[in-house]
């Protein structure tokens, strides 16, 4: 059965993946077609940015599983989901927050 599910997915994700990447080079071309230049530079400049500006709290999101990973493999259950929790939503606020600097 998960052999099933397996191939499935991959014939799924197969066309998604394609088109991912090429929907990225149709819209650089469509806008430098239409003349917007400093999107095309923008959105480059942006992308070359945020793989310096995640890394930091990348870091952190990690020393806090490592953190969450001690208190489970102590069995103290409450600390590790609350530490989990504060993880998820600090990583998903700074992701948040990067959406809204960026659009």
């Amino acid at each position: 059965m998960s052999k099933l599910l397996e191939n499935i997915l991959s014939l799924l994700l197969s066309p998604l993946i394609i088109l991912n990447v090429l929907g990225s080079f149709v819209s650089i071309i469509w806008l430098l077609i239409l003349g917007q230049w400093k999107l095309v530079i923008a959105g480059f400049i942006s992308g070359f940015l945020f793989q310096f500006a995640y890394t930091l709290p990348a870091l952190i999101h990690i020393s806090l599983g490592l953190l969450v990973y001690k208190f489970a493999e102590k069995r103290q259950k409450f600390l590790a989901v609350s530490v989990a929790f504060i993880n998820i939503a600090a990583i998903n606020f700074i992701n948040l927050l990067w959406v809204f600097i960026i659009y």
